[in-house]
């Protein structure tokens, strides 16, 4: 009964039941594991992004159930079981780990093969959108620091794993792909079509139109939470290369140049709203307008109060300021420019994104005074990470939080010409109601 609501499981489906919650906390492996432990292991961190938020442990334990009947097919089996953590034989040297933290507010998915931890989360998108949509969280690359920087005082974001040992942590920047090849291998490629819903004109050798289909209604299917996969087919990831040089040895009388500020990772992420419209009901659905408070909000006013509290920074730009530019007089802002009459929704809202895309405003001002917020935050807080959230919006945001990604890229390549190497920075893109419940007024 208790294997219904997920408290336990079978791993060997002889009758006999793991209860996650109840094994012992982990920390540290037992001296008999650490081989498996000791090749090239990638893993993923997943954050809760609230505050006082946390993730049931009832997550873990359906992560351990997938994992071990995955593990099975390839012929492994169980090597370790502790509170919210199995690592799992896969068959061969492969192996895939999942570890919930003692304060039930990150999992680490591990796994020493790239379709394997391609798997791993694809397991964990699928039970947060099936079964706990409420749970946010956010991703983030932990890798195992090679021994020589294991003293490394110049290395950033180190954390002492119970299972790894030192490890560096960096934030990620995800950015969902609109196309791609067949997924391979072919055993992965079950595993996502199997996460979708029937297609009914989908034939079965038909694999091509199978992933076309995967990636057009990959969003509408899952929503924001495609950003909690790592498969390169699907997304593109963006983070901090774990390889540091060493610091250079020199004699033993000289003395180093003190940094000229402490790094600050241990802060928390800053917040930077960096893209959002004026207005947006709680649905996301018209109406957008008039502002009652109770169904349509304005959304610059909620982010200027919070910035008045000091809970977040505002990089977004608005109608009226100086950013706008004379050459933009043909610009199409509006979806209800009257040059845009006779056409459907779809093209206004596609005719509307071109036309602004192009503007020299989006060009020269909004993107470059995202970079220069991103630049100052880097230089008074070094060491740092910075959350851009984007709230959906109409055409206008969609195209800057399309671009918020090359936005990123820019930052990463001046932030090196300007000495600041430990530059961190993720992209949030949400929905204003999920917004408005992580940051009330």
């Amino acid at each position: 009964l208790l294997a219904h609501f997920d408290i336990c499981f079978s791993p060997l489906g002889d009758g006999k039941y793991v209860f996650p919650s109840l094994l012992p906390r982990v920390t540290s492996l037992p001296a008999w594991l650490s081989q498996p432990f000791e090749g090239m292991l990638d893993g993923r961190r997943y954050v809760c992004s609230g505050d006082h938020d946390s993730i049931p442990p009832t997550v873990a334990s359906l992560l351990m159930e997938r994992f071990v009947a995955m593990g099975r097919q390839f012929g492994g089996d169980p090597l370790f079981f502790g509170r919210g953590t199995v690592v799992m034989g896969c068959g061969g040297e492969s192996l895939i780990t999942v570890h919930l933290s003692d304060d039930d507010r990150s999992l680490d998915l591990f796994a020493n093969a790239t379709d394997i931890l391609s798997f791993a989360s694809l397991q964990l998108m699928e039970v947060l959108v099936s079964n706990y949509r409420g749970v946010r969280l956010s991703k983030q690359r932990i890798a195992r620091l090679p021994h020589h920087q294991e003293t490394n005082p110049f290395v950033p974001n180190v954390c002492d794993h119970p299972m790894l040992g030192m490890c560096r942590v960096d934030a990620v920047t995800t950015v969902v792909r609109d196309s791609c090849g067949v997924i391979t291998p072919e055993w992965l490629r079950d595993a996502y079509e199997s996460s979708l819903p029937e297609v009914p004109d989908w034939h079965q050798d038909d694999y091509d139109s199978r992933v076309k289909y995967l990636v057009s209604k990959w969003k509408d299917t899952v929503g924001d939470r495609a950003h909690l996969l790592v498969d390169d087919h699907l997304v593109e990831e963006t983070h901090v290369p774990i390889d540091i040089p060493p610091p250079a040895a020199g004699p033993a009388d000289a003395h180093p140049p003190p940094p000229t500020r402490d790094l600050t990772p241990d802060q928390g992420p800053l917040i930077v709203v960096a893209s959002c419209p004026h207005t947006m009901s709680l649905t996301n659905t018209p109406p957008f307008r008039p502002v009652d408070n109770v169904n349509v909000f304005d959304v610059f006013a909620h982010c200027e109060a919070l910035q008045r509290a000091g809970r977040i920074r505002i990089a977004y730009d608005r109608e009226g300021t100086t950013t706008a530019s004379a050459r933009d007089v043909d610009v199409i802002w509006s979806l209800a420019d009257p040059r845009l009459d006779g056409k459907t929704d779809a093209e206004k809202w596609a005719a509307v994104k071109q036309s602004v895309s192009g503007s020299a405003w989006f060009e020269e001002s909004f993107q470059s005074q995202i970079k220069a917020t991103i630049k100052a935050i880097a230089q008074s807080e070094p060491g740092r990470e910075i959350r851009l959230v984007c709230i959906r919006g109409g055409p206008i945001t969609e195209v800057e939080q399309e671009y918020m990604s090359k936005i990123v890229s820019d930052s990463h390549k001046d932030a090196t010409t300007f000495g600041l190497p430990n530059l961190r920075i993720g992209i949030d893109i949400r929905n204003y109601c999920d917004f408005r419940e992580e940051f009330p007024l």
